[in-house]
């Protein structure tokens, strides 16, 4: 969770940190059950791509990030579908 906020913050747009901060309490525990329905749930890749992504935005790299945000919420939706 401290990495997703981070993102949120790096976004310095206070209307989505405080969005955020109120979403993440009431549904921290969906997302952990959520990850743990993925029959294929790889923790090193999912932790790869979470540095990626980190090195996108660290590099300013918009279009990277949001290819990568992408993908990764492409693929936990589809694997619980």
């Amino acid at each position: 969770m401290a990495f997703h906020r981070a993102v949120v913050l790096a976004a310095h747009n206070p209307l989505l940190v405080g969005l955020f901060d109120g979403f993440v309490p009431r549904v921290r525990q969906t997302m952990v059950e959520m990850l743990r329905m993925r029959a294929d749930f790889d923790e090193d890749a999912d932790h790869t791509l979470h540095r990626l992504l980190h090195e996108a935005i660290a590099a300013r790299d918009t279009a990277a990030a949001a290819d990568l945000s992408r993908h990764h919420l492409t693929s936990l939706k589809e694997s619980i579908a």
